[in-house]
């Protein structure tokens, strides 16, 4: 039986000025992005408080800034970055509907320091009940099974390209001296 989702958290990767990205090198910093939305059918008041992990290979990159929290989430902010990824990172909102809209939950900025592929991928917060996921309307925890988490790929590729050259040296010359390094 497949069951639709309720509740969405999107993960996107872009540049500072704002366009998404697959792509950086390294030693480029870029944002990652966190947004969450209510998608229950009928009229929805929207999330209320959204916690989750967003595990990676942080050999790939480092925070260059403090986690930045969305306006709508003002309230109970959390979070913390190591070399495994974002841990139990969140907020709730005010005391009044937020509605179905998509909202910004938080960014942080990051910087690639090694080339390969990344997966930023959502992941049910681990602490409950204070990294629990709710709606206001009806109040109460979300089942994590509920719950798109989605993910984000980016390839970070390495700054230093091979260019292929040729050295000749006269096979008639005794004591050829080659510096490579010229």
């Amino acid at each position: 039986v497949t069951v639709s989702p309720q509740m969405r958290f999107r993960l996107e990767t872009t540049s500072l000025s704002g366009e998404a990205l697959s792509e950086v090198t390294v030693g480029e910093t870029f944002l990652l992005y966190v947004y969450v939305q209510d998608l229950r059918d009928h009229d929805p008041a929207g999330v209320y408080a959204a916690y989750l992990d967003v595990p990676f290979d942080g050999q790939h990159v480092e925070s260059v800034g403090e986690i930045v929290y969305g306006l709508g989430f003002p309230n109970g902010r959390a979070g913390t970055f190591d070399t495994d990824g974002l841990d139990e990172v969140g907020a709730f909102g005010p005391n009044s509907p937020l509605g179905s809209g998509e909202l910004e939950l938080f960014h942080v900025e990051l910087e690639a320091v090694l080339g390969g592929d990344i997966l930023f991928a959502g992941d049910p917060a681990d602490t409950s009940p204070q990294s629990d996921t709710l709606f206001f309307d009806p109040p109460g925890s979300v089942d994590p099974l509920l719950i798109d988490y989605s993910t984000a790929a980016l390839t970070v590729v390495s700054s230093v390209t091979a260019i292929d050259d040729t050295f000749n040296v006269d096979e008639d010359v005794v004591d050829v001296q080659l510096d490579v390094l010229e």
